[in-house]
């Protein structure tokens, strides 16, 4: 776990992608629900590292209403491929005036769950990647429903 921060039995998780997917001057060309999906991924293995269960979501979508539809698409497809419902989100979404730059930020809310395991264990499960990198090699990236259901089993 690298960026969460936990408060009684509260997880709190921030992640962002920002200059990744559809807009003119975005540094990785990406579909936007594939951007959420990623980010949300992220999210979803840091409350998993906590041994938290997420609870709700907020999404600021920097990107304008047309990314809005497939971010939260992208966002529903993470809790569908490890067979959860979609926790609750609230969202906020710039339509005051036109980005050149995709900018998607997500903050997941989770609350710790009892005690799986005694001890400490690491596992290494696919290959990092960042950026382009992910959409070069994406038979690489570890397999989120695999690394669900170990974490479920304990």
């Amino acid at each position: 776990m690298r960026n969460a921060y936990i408060q009684h039995d509260l997880v709190v998780a921030i992640d962002n992608s920002v200059a990744i997917g559809e807009k003119p001057l975005d540094v990785v060309r990406a579909p936007d629900a594939l951007v959420a999906a990623y980010t949300m991924r992220v999210l979803l293995l840091e409350q998993m590292c906590a041994n938290a269960r997420i609870q709700c979501i907020t999404v600021g979508n920097g990107s304008g209403k047309d990314a809005f539809t497939p971010y939260i698409e992208g966002i529903r497809s993470v809790f569908t491929e490890v067979e959860e419902a979609m926790p609750p989100y609230v969202a906020s979404t710039e339509t005051n005036m036109e980005t050149q730059q995709s900018a998607l930020t997500i903050t997941a809310i989770g609350t710790l769950q009892a005690p799986r395991t005694r001890g400490q264990y690491r596992y290494v499960i696919g290959h990092p990647h960042v950026g382009q990198s992910i959409l070069d090699h994406p038979h690489e990236v570890a397999p989120l429903a695999g690394i669900y259901a170990l974490w479920q089993q304990g």
